[in-house]
């Protein structure tokens, strides 16, 4: 009897154990799952937040970028402006008598052409008092008044218009006092590598003959573009002598306009 009663025992024993072993697989498998899904879902939260530090690294990147190109563009402004000021203080120290650059009151100089027929021209000087310089060009077909205004630092441009007819209107003093200058004929310094507008001082101590005399120590201002070259030559005592305008043609053809002082009466 004991035997069989320990042979059950023995059997119920194995058959819990048994049942019991395929719930621990499955809670075993559950948490496995439960696992992989949790880590799942990490990866993916993971790569979500590295997408959006790709896309806040990117954002800065171009911000960044953009507050680089700003600063240099505001250096480059800055450093333009201190150059100016640079080049008018500079050029407060070296002043010019540009009255220099200017027939005496009532003197007609004559130009002699090549090139075409309006190269050769006559150009009255009068003086309308010791600021302001009025020019009367007279080419044969057409008359052109400029009027010119000195400083301590420049001859400025403030007149450039054609005479209708035969009828000249000279502005009054108080205009040309507020009127903006249009271009500049010279400026100071007057040494090589001073520019103004378009031109740029290239020489200051130029030889140059004209029909009238030898002139030294000329100064030579060029407008240079890829077609073309502007030149121009200033003597003290007498102003422009010569202008030469250069320009390149189709098939490397080349055209030239030459005036050059002939006399002064």
């Amino acid at each position: 009897m004991k035997k069989w009663l320990v042979i059950l025992g023995t059997t119920a024993l194995l058959a819990a154990c048994t049942a019991e072993e395929p719930t621990d697989q499955t809670t075993e498998n559950s948490q496995n799952e439960t696992t992989t899904e949790q880590n799942d879902t990490n990866n993916k939260e993971q790569a979500a937040t590295n997408d959006t530090k790709k896309d806040e690294d990117k954002a800065a990147t171009a911000a960044k970028d953009d507050s680089t190109l700003k600063l240099e563009e505001e250096k480059k402004v800055e450093d333009k402006q201190e150059q100016t000021k640079k080049e008018e203080q500079q050029a407060k120290l070296e002043k010019v008598d540009f009255a220099k650059y200017f027939l005496q009151n009532g003197k007609k100089a004559f130009y002699l052409g090549e090139g075409i027929e309006f190269a050769t021209y006559n150009v009255q000087t009068n003086w309308l008092n010791d600021k302001y310089v009025q020019h009367i060009q007279d080419d044969g077909a057409v008359l052109v008044q400029r009027i010119y205004r000195i400083t301590d630092t420049a001859i400025e441009v403030v007149v450039d218009e054609t005479i209708q007819g035969d009828k000249l209107e000279t502005p009054s003093i108080e205009w040309l006092d507020n009127v903006k200058a249009m271009d500049t004929l010279l400026k100071a310094p007057l040494k090589k590598g001073t520019t103004f507008g378009n031109w740029e001082i290239t020489d200051t101590n130029a030889t140059v003959e004209t029909p009238l005399q030898t002139f030294k120590n000329v100064i030579v201002v060029e407008d240079k573009e890829e077609d073309y070259l502007d030149t121009r030559y200033y003597a003290e005592g007498f102003g422009e002598i010569k202008s030469i305008y250069h320009m390149q043609m189709e098939e490397n053809e080349e055209y030239n306009i030459v005036s050059t002082l002939e006399k002064v009466q």
